[in-house]
């Protein structure tokens, strides 16, 4: 197991980095999720299932105590509860883990509690956390949409696409296009690596940011996908072939 963690972008639980939380000593494994019979009410090809892992919550050496950091967990898992249940004031928590080298993280976002059981279940011995600076294991119950264990692993053919590069007012890779109010990197909203990119557009202008991919193969089929956090405004995703857009999605208004 090489990426265990909880997070929305913004709280990120790591459980694996062994700073106020770590897996109880007999681990975990991921439910495996069942093709759904139906497919109709856009809820995907794999049914949701239900995952329980148990884990230690102990004080860290930056002075943040088990109790802290049990509430912090606490409200992540209020927020996966509330998106659960429809309020879009809340983002989306997810479950994002990596069994071996090489692969694709999986990501699944939580929808909430599973059936009638607590999120979150503290042990008797709980009374006994302010003294000892340690829990006995806390049990999550909670259920995740799927997919199945693993996605095979995907060449990504974007450059810096996650805007770790960043120098002289520029995403290394990609080119401006037009003058956007403000581009810069960011620890908000993180979707894979250290940084997301912020980029304000002018109310002008058609402002973007691009890149030539010159990797793909001539008669073959992509996929191409962004995850975009619209403040407010929309935001286009496009792909040209050079003399036409091939495709133009709405990705976020």
């Amino acid at each position: 197991m090489n990426v265990l963690k909880l997070t929305d972008g913004t709280i990120t639980v790591d459980l694996l980095a062994q700073d106020n939380y770590a897996l109880e000593s007999a681990g975990w494994v991921p439910s495996v999720s069942n093709r759904r019979i139906s497919q109709l009410g856009g809820n995907g090809v794999y049914e949701a299932v239900d995952e329980t892992m148990e884990i230690i919550v102990f004080n860290d050496a930056d002075g943040i105590t088990a109790n802290a950091a049990l509430i912090q967990l606490r409200l992540l898992l209020e927020n996966a509860e509330k998106w659960g249940m429809g309020d879009t004031t809340v983002d989306p928590v997810r479950m994002v883990f990596q069994l071996e080298d090489g692969e694709q993280p999986q990501e699944n976002v939580i929808l909430g509690a599973s059936g009638g059981t607590r999120i979150m279940e503290l042990p008797d011995e709980h009374v006994d956390l302010p003294v000892h600076g340690i829990s006995y294991p806390v049990t999550l119950t909670f259920e995740r949409r799927g997919p199945w264990l693993f996605y095979p692993a995907v060449a990504n053919h974007v450059q810096n696409s996650s805007f770790e590069q960043f120098a002289s007012g520029n995403f290394a890779n990609w080119t401006k296009y037009n003058v956007p109010t403000v581009l810069a990197q960011s620890t908000s909203n993180v979707r894979y690596g250290g940084y997301s990119g912020r980029i304000v557009f002018s109310s002008t202008l058609d402002d973007a940011i691009y890149q030539d991919v010159t990797t793909l193969t001539d008669g073959a089929s992509y996929r191409y996908s962004a995850w975009v956090y619209v403040v407010s405004g929309a935001t286009k995703l496009t792909a040209y072939d050079g003399g036409g857009i091939l495709k133009r999605s709405l990705v976020g208004q």
